[in-house]
């Protein structure tokens, strides 16, 4: 999910660079940038190049947005087998909308209870479950896998 963003985005920008470049020779083949110079299929080039770029660009920033801060199951498994075990409070849980292979991406702002530091806030967004998404509640708490070397990089161990 993470890298759909340059699948979908890249082509497109690609291309808006290249009917700019288009654009760009026609300009350099007339005798002045005048507008009297210019004929219907000339501003094609510019046309397309500022839809595909436009178009490139806002998808990947949408794509983008929509990914930050995901929990992968790479990190997941990295804290499984490294992480520290920890107590946190629930203070707000969302769903985002978004499924992975049909599992719901549930976004929660949390406040870790950790090891002799005072109790910190994170927010994650993290793939569950359906089942397990359900027994979650703002309000309530559950386990938590810490990165001993980055505290806010947070998981829930259910």
């Amino acid at each position: 999910m993470r890298n759909l963003k340059y699948f979908i985005a890249a082509p497109l920008f690609a291309s808006g660079l290249a009917a700019l470049y288009s654009l760009a020779a026609n300009l350099a083949e007339k005798p002045s940038p005048a507008l009297e110079h210019w004929q219907a299929d000339d501003w094609l080039a510019g046309f397309f190049a500022a839809i595909l770029l436009t178009t490139g660009v806002s998808l990947f920033v949408l794509l983008h947005r929509r990914t930050a801060g995901l929990v992968s199951g790479k990190t997941l498994a990295r804290l499984r087998e490294k992480g520290r075990p920890a107590r946190a409070d629930i203070l707000e849980l969302a769903d985002t909308g978004m499924t992975v292979d049909d599992d719901p991406v549930v976004q929660a702002t949390l406040l870790i209870h950790h090891d002799a530091r005072p109790p910190y806030q994170v927010r994650i967004k993290q793939t569950l479950s359906r089942l397990a998404a359900q027994q979650l509640t703002a309000g309530g708490t559950a386990a938590v896998l810490v990165d001993p070397d980055d505290p806010n990089m947070v998981a829930l161990n259910l």
